[in-house]
């Protein structure tokens, strides 16, 4: 779905963009918005998962585990991800998500989903 470096969105789904890329201010080119890719895969083994959390900067990487540390944003997560699964009832075992995060002074803002996709085994 996204290359690593969290520019290219190979199959946008209605209200995705193709493209997403850091954001800077024009003035003091400063980092304002943020991306990031977190991905739970199988392990080597295939017996238990892997979660890997792509961050392009350190206030985005900061985002992205603050997102998956809050009970909250992650009882978000499990209802969207539910929608995404065959059956409606079970979270998809692997995925893909895509993570936005606002930054101020080097200090990441409020996050948000962008884009989710479930991964087949």
């Amino acid at each position: 779905m996204f290359a690593l470096t969290l520019t290219l969105n190979r199959n946008p789904q209605p209200g995705e963009q193709q493209v997403y890329k850091p954001e800077f201010d024009s003035v003091t080119n400063q980092l304002t918005r943020d991306y990031v890719l977190v991905l739970m895969l199988p392990n080597e083994t295939g017996n238990r998962r892997v979660l890997l959390i792509y961050g392009i900067s350190t206030p985005g990487s900061q985002a992205a585990i603050e997102y998956l540390t809050n009970p909250e944003r992650m009882a978000e997560l499990r209802q969207v991800l539910l929608k995404i699964s065959p059956d409606h009832e079970t979270v998809p075992p692997y995925f893909q998500v895509l993570l936005s995060t606002t930054v101020e002074n080097a200090v990441p803002g409020k996050s948000s989903l962008v884009a989710l996709r479930a991964i087949a085994r």
